[in-house]
């Protein structure tokens, strides 16, 4: 697979329809590295979704030239039924409290087209922690306990179910092999890990990566022994988060060490493959903005695509994590139209020049092994993020084409 590189003059990006330079794009000079792939959970695992639509995404994901799907695996959809049993029957994946319905369908649905699966297993049940805070209730499903035993008790949960899907989905299994793992979903931002202030608290700055440095550690300990092939990411973090992911992964570092199975390093980082990031430059270009010294936020301590480099000397800075490859495990660009209410929405030849730059600058870089595109079709509801290559109503934007003639069939 190559890529086709979009180093195009500055007049390209004032094209809304670039449809007639993609036709002209060049080779890159080496072949690409990276895998492509498109997250579209409303598509593909929204509870309720049925093998039919499944289907059907997965045949535009397949014809727009993407190879991998990242999906957001719902604990609390799957699990829905187990309230009362014992933890360590929680483990059988064969436990009828489950239903797996929707996820076997997909993971079958995926090897038929040969796409890859990224997990990422994320949203707590009501029934592990019955008695919460006044929290949002689109926050629930990700409030993890706010002390010490509550939390224990969300990570014995959360390791018995990481058991269950990875001996489900694991290289004997009927429905297809899930190999690549992401424990959480941006443990650094108040919106997926709950208790999290939008502004923490220096107490929680310090709590919370070791926290999830317990989750991680236990949860890839239960999928390596589920499925040995399996590789599993830290992370993904937020770009620009509640705790700025500089901060966050230099706590991680230290707190993982002496949490990962085996006593020396070599061992220790069986359980480690990759770090998953979500490098959203949200309306600025791959390269970043002039106005933050070519970084794609104003904060030093925040990363997104532009800031891949930095990403890499902070990983390397840490033997436990010094030369892991990356995943970037999801960005994209909000267009205007159709939204023309929020901020974040950038033009449609915007876009259409920035997803394939961005795959370049990323592959680039020698060491980021996947990237992940945000969205196959825009949602219905215009509070969600519309950055689909698709309109809501099935019509191709012009990132449709350029996405589509980023990926050659050439495997040379």
């Amino acid at each position: 697979m190559r890529l086709l590189s979009l180093r195009r003059s500055a007049a390209l990006a004032l094209t809304l329809f670039l449809l007639a330079a993609v036709a002209a794009f060049a080779p890159a000079s080496s072949s690409a590295n990276i895998i492509v792939g498109i997250e579209s959970n409303g598509e593909l695992a929204n509870n309720g979704t049925t093998p039919e639509q499944q289907a059907t995404a997965l045949d535009k994901i397949r014809d727009e030239g993407a190879t991998l799907i990242r999906v957001n695996i719902s604990w609390n959809f799957i699990a829905r039924g187990c309230d009362g049993q014992a933890t360590e029957a929680l483990r059988d994946n064969a436990n009828p409290c489950y239903d797996w319905a929707q996820y076997d369908s997909l993971v079958s649905l995926a090897r038929a087209r040969n796409i890859q699966v990224l997990a990422s297993v994320t949203r707590v049940p009501d029934w592990v922690q019955k008695v919460k805070p006044a929290i949002a209730e689109e926050k629930k499903p990700f409030y993890v306990g706010s002390n010490t035993m509550q939390f224990n008790h969300t990570v014995a949960e959360y390791t018995a179910f990481s058991t269950a899907i990875a001996t489900r989905y694991n290289a004997f299994s009927p429905y297809g092999n899930i190999k690549l793992w992401t424990v959480w979903s941006e443990p650094n931002s108040w919106t997926f890990w709950q208790p999290l202030s939008q502004n923490p608290t220096a107490a929680q700055k310090k709590l919370v990566p070791v926290w999830y440095a317990t989750m991680y550690a236990s949860a890839a300990y239960a999928i390596k022994v589920a499925n040995p092939s399996a590789t599993i990411a830290a992370g993904p973090t937020g770009p620009n988060s509640s705790i700025k992911p500089v901060t966050f992964i230099k706590a991680f570092q230290k707190a993982v060490l002496p949490k990962l199975p085996g006593t020396s390093m070599a061992q220790k980082r069986r359980y480690l493959g990759a770090w998953a990031h979500n490098p959203y430059p949200f309306v600025y270009s791959p390269t970043g903005n002039p106005s933050y010294q070519g970084r794609s936020f104003p904060s030093p301590d925040s990363l997104g695509i532009a800031d891949s480099k930095r990403l890499f000397a902070l990983l390397d800075s840490a033997p436990v994590t010094k030369g892991l490859k990356v995943w970037a495990t999801e960005f994209g660009w909000e267009t205007n139209p159709p939204d023309r209410t929020s901020h974040l929405g950038v033009k449609l030849a915007n876009q259409a020049r920035w997803i394939p730059e961005g795959f370049d600058v990323l592959d680039r870089t020698g060491r980021v092994t996947l990237g992940i595109q945000y969205g196959l079709t825009d949602p219905t509801d215009m509070n969600d993020f519309q950055s689909g290559t698709l309109t809501n109503a099935g019509v191709r934007k012009p990132s449709y084409a350029a996405f589509q003639r980023m990926v050659s069939t050439d495997v040379s």
